[in-house]
C-alpha cells in the first residue's frame, strides 16, 4: 500500500522519513547494506528529482549506505542496466531504495508517494527498463 505525503506541509520531510521507516521495517532482515537508487536525468528539470537527492544524500558518509545516481554522475535509461548490475555484484544483501520523479495522476501532484514494490522507471514515457528497489516517487 502506498502513502501519499504532501510536500507542502511543514512536517513533511519527517513524515517522509517516518513512513519510509515503516517501509524498511516491513522487508526481512536479511540485507547488511542500504543502497539509494536515484534515478532521473540532470539535464531536464522534471527529471532531476533522483539525481538531486542523490547529491544531498552523498554529502552524508554514513557506514552501510551507498549512494547511485548523483547530479554529477545520473543514474537514468542509458546507464540503468548497467548500474542495477553493478549493484547486485557489489552489493548483494543490499535493501535498495529507489528514488525517482513520476509523471502523476492529478490529484498526486508535489506529493511523495512512498511503498512496498518495485519503481519501475520510465514507465510513464513507454520506456522498458528493468524494475527496482523499494520506491519514492515525487509527483510532477
Amino acid at each position: 500500500m502506498p502513502f501519499y505525503v504532501n510536500t507542502q506541509k511543514p512536517d513533511s520531510s519527517r513524515e517522509i522519513a517516518r513512513l519510509l521507516g515503516k517501509c524498511i521495517k516491513r522487508h526481512k532482515r536479511d540485507w547488511t547494506e542500504i543502497v539509494f537508487l536515484c534515478i532521473g536525468s540532470d539535464r531536464v528539470t522534471g527529471d532531476c528529482l533522483g539525481p538531486y537527492v542523490g547529491y544531498r544524500l552523498s554529502q552524508h558518509q554514513l557506514p552501510g549506505i551507498f549512494v547511485y545516481g548523483t547530479l554529477n554522475q545520473p543514474v537514468h535509461a542509458v546507464n540503468l542496466s548497467d548500474i542495477t548490475d553493478f549493484i547486485s555484484k557489489s552489493h548483494p544483501f543490499a535493501l535498495v531504495i529507489a528514488i525517482d520523479a513520476s509523471l502523476g495522476d492529478e490529484r498526486h501532484l508535489g506529493y511523495v508517494t512512498i511503498g512496498n514494490g518495485s519503481l519501475y522507471p520510465g514507465a510513464a514515457v513507454q520506456k522498458d527498463l528493468p524494475p527496482v528497489g523499494i520506491f519514492i516517487l515525487l509527483e510532477l
